[in-house]
């Protein structure tokens, strides 16, 4: 990424109301100056003028046309897209916390071109959940020492 940019959120989302709360959290944000703000939207070139103030200050602002809606529907309880935005959304004064951006960027500096959160099963000890967490959320779920280690 180019300097003064440090770190890229995306944001695939149906609208900009959708992802509102989220910019808003994200303007919080000690180090919002080094933060790319991603949105993939069917929406058409343009439309983000119209929220530009809400956009001033991040490193950059970028809108990724996608051609349709998001697939998930907006009740979807197994979706890891859908629920992973939720978790976002949520009123909890925990997530994220204005420095979120900067322990971040301070945790991972090194040689790492993309770095993604670990995704553990809260409820470990039930075989429906199990199988929920496999197939909404394996893929991100916590590395071995192998997968842990590389580095490119």
């Amino acid at each position: 990424m180019d300097s003064p940019t440090q770190m890229a959120v995306v944001l695939a989302t149906d609208t900009y109301e959708t992802v509102r709360p989220v910019i808003r959290r994200l303007r919080e944000q000690t180090v919002k100056d080094r933060l790319e703000v991603v949105i993939v939207a069917p929406l058409p070139p343009g439309s983000l003028d119209a929220h530009h103030q809400e956009l001033d200050g991040f490193a950059a602002v970028r809108l990724v046309r996608s051609l349709r809606r998001p697939a998930w529907p907006r009740h979807a309880r197994s979706d890891p897209g859908g629920n992973s935005a939720g978790r976002v959304h949520r009123r909890d004064p925990h997530l994220p916390q204005p420095d979120w951006a900067a322990v971040l960027l301070k945790a991972f500096e090194g040689p790492w071109a993309t770095v993604v959160p670990a995704i553990t099963n809260a409820n470990p000890n039930g075989a429906v959940s199990w199988a929920a967490y496999v197939s909404d959320y394996g893929r991100w779920g916590k590395a071995g020492p192998r997968a842990r280690s590389r580095r490119r």
